[in-house]
């Protein structure tokens, strides 16, 4: 078994590329009289259909499951840390994710895909803000860039050409107060050839808010937070993050965390995936009123798979293991 995030990147490239097509040779017709040659060629060549218009692409990411447990409430003043910005706001935002993808197994033996680095920038607007503090906000991409990393295996420039097809795209769905998502809406409205696939790649690794208590806390504060939800869409997977309240000065809120994944073994398509785990962290600065929070952060989750492909019959065996690193960056 066999998954690079790299191939997806030039799949869709080349899919956008193109490439000519040879035509088959039109059948000879006989040499028409010069006085009918204008409505013999009118005749013999039907009026061309024009190609339907691309329809817009509509993807709904279900919100994790989560529950919070306050461990300790922290030292001196209490107070509640809330997302919490004003119906009308907007806020400039930058996201940038980091892939590696490491495999083994197939005839290709051991491989590693290191992605260039991948760049959103847009404008959040909320939408509404309901009294018990849930905001509603349209998210809209207004820019798409690739930096360089060592090692990769893609220039930036080629997967530039891919991230172009999310200019324009609208996330959109529901934040809670305490940072806990609704489902979550992608929408792309006129789709390019490629916006399949680079709609997949963003949102394997693209950031969420982090879900905090709704009791009031101080410094030191800790709480866990357990998320279970499906990994790449496919794999049954429960995150489990401890968080610790950093600091806390007038409307700014400094928090870290450290997470561990786990998973039952379970089928995926004609194979087992067994020895499911990972391990991440994360930190953030929180500022009152704000919607988007400064925040980084990185996750490693692996899997090993066995089984037999059912048409070929040989056997599936190999491990995955993919790296994932977030940054969110409020511009205003």
């Amino acid at each position: 078994m066999r998954l690079s995030l790299l191939a997806l990147v030039l799949a869709t490239a080349a899919a956008a590329c193109g490439g000519s097509q040879k035509k088959a040779d039109p059948i000879p017709l006989p040499e028409p009289k010069v006085e009918e040659a204008k409505t013999t060629e009118s005749e013999a060549k039907p009026p061309e259909e024009k190609p339907a218009p691309p329809q817009p692409i509509d993807v709904t990411l279900p919100a994790p499951t989560v529950t919070v447990k306050l461990v300790n409430a922290g030292k001196g003043k209490k107070e509640v840390m809330k997302i919490s910005p004003t119906a009308g706001s907007k806020q400039a935002v930058e996201f940038a994710i980091d892939f590696i993808g490491k495999s083994t197994g197939g005839a290709e033996g051991a491989a590693e895909d290191i992605m260039p680095t991948v760049v959103l920038t847009g404008d959040a607007e909320i939408k509404n803000v309901a009294p018990d503090g849930t905001s509603e906000y349209v998210l809209t991409v207004t820019g798409t860039d690739a930096r360089d990393v060592p090692n990769a295996k893609a220039p930036a420039d080629q997967v530039k050409t891919v991230l172009e097809a999310l200019k324009g795209m609208q996330i959109g769905g529901t934040i809670q107060a305490n940072g806990a998502a609704s489902d979550t809406k992608w929408h792309i409205e006129v789709p390019s050839q490629q916006a399949a696939g680079a709609l997949q790649l963003v949102m394997l690794a693209f950031p969420s808010h982090p879900v905090l208590p709704t009791e009031a806390v101080g410094v030191g504060a800790k709480w866990q937070v357990v998320a279970k939800s499906k990994f790449a869409d496919q794999l049954d997977v429960t995150a489990t993050t401890d968080y610790q309240v950093v600091s806390h000065k007038d409307k700014t809120w400094k928090i870290k965390g450290t997470t561990k994944v786990s998973g039952a073994d379970q089928a995926v398509g004609p194979a087992k995936a067994t020895k499911i785990g990972g391990n991440g962290t994360i930190e953030a600065t929180i500022v009152d009123g704000a919607f988007y929070p400064t925040m980084t952060s990185g996750s490693q989750t692996g899997f090993t798979i066995e089984g037999t492909d059912p048409t070929s019959k040989q056997p599936i065996n190999g491990s995955l293991e993919i790296k994932q690193k977030a940054t969110i960056t409020p511009k205003t």
